[in-house]
């Protein structure tokens, strides 16, 4: 029970982690019993709430202040109090350094989603460009075969060049009225 405990405890810390938490409220643990065919197993849910918790400067300040009183009452050496202060003011700057990468990481991320936004709104112009110019082409080359053949001189597959523009394509079919697809 002990191991499912603490690999339940890790399980969370490390998906809290992975998402720029630094700390789990609401937790709680619920170990169950699955049976069933002669057979059975332990089973432990851990839930919470991953959070980002952001240091307090008055906390700071008041941390600080409490460390030096006890440096001007004796009762630590200047060398515990050198040591505890910094240990203090590292723990602040740090979550500082965190949240601000934190900050940076999603401006990032949102820029990325814009750049591929802008990019998708282009090809799709692209596509829409490309489609109406091979209607127009289309057009175009059944205005000039109504003039010169019949649609009985032509198979689905046939390679044909549009006039236009020098290109060749496939009939993909003839439409009901008698058009060719292509």
């Amino acid at each position: 029970m002990d191991d499912l405990y603490r690999y339940a405890i890790k399980g969370l810390e490390n998906k809290a982690s992975l998402i720029g938490a630094n700390a789990i409220i609401g937790f709680s643990l619920d170990f169950d019993e699955i049976s069933g065919k002669g057979k059975s197993m332990f089973m432990v849910s851990a839930l919470g709430t991953a959070v980002s918790i952001s240091a307090d400067r008055y906390v700071l300040f008041k941390k600080l202040s409490e460390l030096k009183t006890f440096f001007d009452e004796s009762l630590i050496s200047s060398e515990e109090y050198e040591r505890e202060k910094q240990r203090i003011r590292s723990q602040y700057d740090n979550h500082i350094e965190i949240e601000t990468e934190q900050l940076a990481y999603e401006q990032e991320l949102l820029e990325e989603r814009q750049r591929e936004r802008e990019e998708a709104m282009k090809l799709r112009e692209i596509k829409i460009q490309q489609e109406l110019k091979r209607k127009e082409q289309n057009a175009f080359f059944l205005a000039q075969l109504s003039k010169s053949h019949s649609l009985n001189d032509y198979n689905v597959g046939d390679i044909i060049e549009i006039i236009e523009t020098g290109d060749c394509t496939s009939i993909e079919g003839f439409t009901e009225d008698g058009r060719i697809s292509l």
